[in-house]
């Protein structure tokens, strides 16, 4: 499966189209988050299941996952590091993410592959400017 897919606004949940079932084989996907233009992307992993069979600690999954817009989070995501970021919130730095998921073809178990919730919100200096003028 090879796809790419381009989102806008409202709060939802992405995945890849087998989910919760878990997927063999190779798989791209490229998912393009935007907001309005004077709005930013709060998002929360919900699930990143990732094939990790054999991979020393300081490396990223045999799935190479990565979330680009984001100061917060290092690219690419480790297999150490992948289950300290479920359930925390993160912010986009603009109006934009770009998250992609490559998955190793050669995977002897099966695996979800990410879940993620988001939404719009108004960028940091929209809710400063708001709270000051109040």
């Amino acid at each position: 499966m090879h796809g790419k897919e381009i989102i806008n606004f409202g709060t939802k949940i992405f995945c890849i189209f087998t989910y919760p079932e878990a997927r063999a084989g190779a798989t791209f996907c490229q998912w393009l988050i935007r907001s309005k233009p004077e709005k930013t992307i709060e998002f929360y992993i919900k699930d990143l299941d990732l094939d990790d069979d054999n991979v020393p600690p300081d490396q990223p999954c045999n799935d190479i996952f990565y979330i680009w817009g984001t100061k917060s989070i290092a690219n690419p995501i480790l297999c150490v590091t992948r289950n300290e970021l479920i359930g925390i919130r993160f912010e986009s730095d603009s109006d934009w993410l770009l998250i992609e998921l490559r998955t190793n073809p050669w995977s002897e178990r099966l695996h979800r592959g990410p879940r993620i919730k988001y939404r719009q919100i108004e960028a940091p200096y929209q809710r400063c400017w708001t709270f000051c003028l109040h």
